[in-house]
């Protein structure tokens, strides 16, 4: 290809030879009128391409990046509630009641209003969905949303309040929230002088009949998780109690520390507890005897940069790893068997609970972002802007959803 130059050389000399003309040729009107509107409809065009180029870069981004696949505005869901995606449903909870959406679409399926406006987040398994709602528990069919049965206080009235339920081996566990206790009216008073504290339930999944109740003498701020035939709730004064899944039966009870208000998490026989002081205590699930204990609190000096303190958020185990949000605003992750440190996200963490799929940890940070890195080392592999920081996330092969406190959006892997 001619430089530049030697084509303004070649020019000059034709225009000295007569065989181009120096002054461009006359065009018509009607040959300028038609050009005009040519380039006019071709820059609308290119205008409207770049548009959508936009649009395809902030909204529809490439598979190496994740992006959006729906997004659907909800009425306020509690904060770092948890939610379920199964069977190609989401089922979640709002302040108007239990939603099932669509996975792939985010298109409501049913719903079943609220009598509380408090519903607690729910439990699904063998095609039914168990979730709490004031003083009212239920068992609705999770394809239809079709009530199985329910409970309410006026049935059992020493049980006033409900949190997110767990269900294995033919129960369905709840612990009573401490607040539904502890009030001033005569009918707490009269029922908290027999029970001493909060109470752990089972109840039969098929009929929801109460099958037996166990006192804990400490309040319950947090879900029970269940494992191994075991019950394990944490309290608020720092103890952990072990509880026999089929008979109510007490086995141990160790104490962590300070208080838990998030699940704990049972994973190759231990049990993790994550307290509010900013320690993760690791127990022997059969004994609870202590394993070890490693410290995740804010450093005495603070650069400006780094995230506010925050409350823990829950325990996810995977890859004989464990993942968390501590209390220092950071995303932590530490060897399950023995609690060493492994890596710590730069990226600030909001609490809510991570999730771990496809070898990457998702987590929502407290720049109101989404962030996937690498499971094992850390590595940043993409972001994604959100509405709103922190929230709750849940993953599978084909998308991530995260759950702010009014919105649930859909992203691809």
């Amino acid at each position: 290809m001619d430089s530049p130059d030697e084509v303004a050389d070649a020019r000059r000399d034709a225009l000295l030879e007569g065989g181009i003309s120096a002054d461009p040729p006359k065009r018509s009107r009607h040959r300028i009128v038609r050009r005009a509107l040519v380039t006019g409809v071709a820059g609308a065009g290119l205008g409207l391409l770049g548009y959508r180029l936009l649009r395809l870069r902030r909204d529809d981004q490439p598979r190496s990046d994740p992006r959006v696949l729906w997004r659907r505005d909800l009425a306020r869901s509690p904060a770092g509630a948890e939610f379920v995606v199964a069977n190609g449903s989401i089922y979640l909870s709002t302040s108007t009641g239990l939603q099932a959406l669509d996975a792939a679409t985010g298109q409501v399926r049913w719903q079943v209003a609220s009598r509380a406006g408090d519903s607690w987040s729910p439990a699904v398994a063998d095609g039914a969905v168990y979730f709490g709602d004031g003083n009212v528990s239920l068992a609705v069919d999770a394809a239809d949303g079709r009530v199985r049965w329910r409970t309410d206080a006026s049935q059992h009235p020493f049980l006033l309040k409900w949190s997110s339920p767990a269900v294995a081996d033919g129960f369905v566990y709840w612990s009573t929230y401490a607040g539904g206790l502890s009030g001033a009216s005569p009918f707490s008073q009269r029922y908290m002088s027999e029970i001493k504290g909060c109470v752990v339930t089972a109840w039969a999944v098929g009929s929801g009949e109460l099958r037996w109740l166990a006192r804990i003498d400490s309040a319950l701020l947090s879900p029970v998780a269940v494992a191994a035939g075991m019950v394990y709730a944490a309290g608020n004064d720092g103890t952990l109690h072990a509880i026999d899944a089929q008979t109510g039966r007490a086995l141990w009870q160790r104490s962590t520390g300070a208080g838990v208000d998030a699940r704990p998490a049972v994973a190759a026989g231990s049990v993790y507890v994550n307290d509010k002081d900013g320690t993760l205590n690791a127990l022997d699930a059969a004994t609870g005897a202590p394993r070890w204990s490693a410290p995740i609190r804010p450093a005495a000096t603070r650069a400006p940069t780094s995230p506010a303190p925050t409350e823990p958020s829950p325990v996810v185990i995977a890859g004989g790893l464990v993942y968390l949000g501590g209390v220092d605003g950071y995303l932590h992750v530490l060897d399950a068997a023995t609690g060493e440190p492994r890596w710590k996200a730069p990226e600030a963490a909001a609490g809510g609970s991570p999730a771990v799929a496809n070898g990457c940890v998702y987590f929502a940070g407290s720049d109101r972002k989404v962030y996937a890195v690498d499971a094992l080392t850390g590595a940043r592999r993409w972001t994604v802007e959100t509405e709103a920081s922190g929230g709750s996330l849940v993953a599978t092969n084909d998308a991530v959803y995260h759950l702010s406190e009014y919105r649930l959006s859909a992203l691809r892997v």
